[in-house]
């Protein structure tokens, strides 16, 4: 797991990290900030979930520990 704020930040020694990393990127609404971020600072080589393409709602749905195993394991099966 890593930092997308750097990303975003500009932190180059952060995107040349990222860029050369097996990344997946997740999302929690169609927005897409994740991968927008990701997009503008020329990284490219990723895999990409939007947390409410699975059913989730952002805001709504409760973060547990349950939540958290549900969704890996869903994404699991994806990637």
């Amino acid at each position: 797991m890593n930092c997308l704020a750097v990303v975003g930040a500009g932190i180059e020694k952060s995107i040349e990290s990222f860029k050369k990393s097996n990344l997946l990127i997740i999302d929690g609404c169609p927005v897409d900030c994740g991968k927008k971020i990701a997009e503008k600072a020329g990284i490219e080589n990723f895999s990409y979930v939007r947390i409410t393409d699975l059913g989730y709602k952002k805001g709504l749905t409760e973060v547990n520990e349950t939540v958290v195993d549900e969704v890996y394991k869903k994404v699991e099966v994806l990637f």
